[in-house]
């Protein structure tokens, strides 16, 4: 039975103005883990949308820690994943281009990246390999991912938790580092695990 979401605190404004005359932001998606939330990240969310990003985060239905059987995410949910962060994309694309909307203008469509924790960067690898409206990839304790989607015709960051036992630093540099394109790079955190 799933447990209770999580409730997190932020300083938030929902619905909040926007700046009179604000120019097209940075955008990024953001793909939870496996078994994850849409929420399971906010203070990094927060901190980049702080940093002037506009942070988008879809929950991952039948992936999240709500869903029964979240774990069993290899079957039918993985290709489900990939078609929420292509309806992401497709939506802030129409929102930005609607006449009069509260997302008119608003997304730089030469400025979307992809953000993936774990399973999310299993995620975002193969969208930011076949969708040209991506321009950067970060993928954070990302285990593996196919090779047929390396490389990447994007810059990519990838970070490793030294400590991380489920996307060890020494796997993720051989399997997906070495097959990242230039511009490409690559941060291990000292004393991190998998989750922190």
């Amino acid at each position: 039975e799933p447990e209770a979401p999580i409730e997190l605190e932020l300083q938030a404004v929902l619905d909040a103005p926007r700046a009179a005359g604000a120019a097209a932001l940075p955008t990024l998606v953001f793909s939870h883990g496996n078994c994850g939330w849409e929420g399971q990240s906010a203070y990094l969310l927060a901190d980049l949308a702080r940093a002037g990003f506009l942070v988008v985060s879809p929950g991952h239905t039948g992936n999240t820690v709500l869903d029964p059987g979240c774990d069993a995410w290899l079957g039918t949910s993985f290709a489900e994943r990939l078609d929420d962060v292509r309806a992401v994309l497709d939506a802030l694309a129409a929102w930005s281009a609607e006449p009069g909307g509260a997302f008119e203008g608003l997304v730089d469509p030469e400025r979307i990246g992809l953000v993936g924790f774990s399973a999310g960067g299993l995620t975002t690898i193969p969208i930011a390999w076949e969708d040209a409206r991506v321009k950067v990839e970060v993928a954070l304790a990302t285990p593996v991912t196919a090779p047929g989607f390396l490389p990447l015709p994007v810059p990519a960051l990838l970070v490793a938790g030294e400590l991380d036992t489920t996307a060890p630093p020494a796997v993720a540099e051989l399997i997906i580092y070495a097959g990242l394109a230039p511009p490409r790079f690559m941060a291990t955190v000292a004393s991190a695990a998998h989750s922190n």
